[in-house]
């Protein structure tokens, strides 16, 4: 995580704590700073080392519309697919906040300045970053 931020401590803190929920056949739910052997599992099975999840919903952590964050969400795997760079969609939910979740994709494979790259074109705060160690990383990007 970076040392230097402008995002405020408890915006952070509220990323740290989300539930990052993969869906798909085998679904399951990356926590921030715990490793996953369930990601572990699907990167080996899929000979890969690396992943991300990322959103396109509210830029900058602006709540918007469903609506507005629903064409958001398929700018944002219209991209993936162009990218020829396969993801299995999911959600990040805070456990206690009561903010609505936010629908995201694990992009499976893809390097971390890649997903700087993708964070940054659809105006995020953070993404979630998985290495070969399987703990997800808050990636800041502000």
């Amino acid at each position: 995580m970076n040392d230097s931020t402008n995002l405020p401590p408890e915006l952070i803190q509220a990323y740290r704590e989300t539930h990052y929920r993969v869906e798909g056949v085998e679904p399951f739910t990356l926590k921030v700073d715990q490793v996953s052997s369930e990601v572990l599992k699907a990167l080996a099975k899929r000979g890969l080392k690396s992943c991300a999840f990322v959103t396109a919903w509210n830029p900058y952590s602006i709540a918007l519309k469903e609506e507005e964050n629903t064409i958001l969400e398929r700018k944002l795997n219209l991209h993936l697919n162009a990218q020829g760079l396969n993801h299995t969609p999911g959600e990040g939910v805070h456990p206690s906040n009561g903010w609505s979740g936010e629908r995201s994709s694990l992009v499976w494979g893809v390097s971390e300045t890649n997903a700087r790259e993708i964070a940054e074109e659809f105006q995020q705060n953070a993404f979630i970053w998985v290495g070969e160690d399987g703990i997800p990383e808050l990636i800041l990007m502000r």
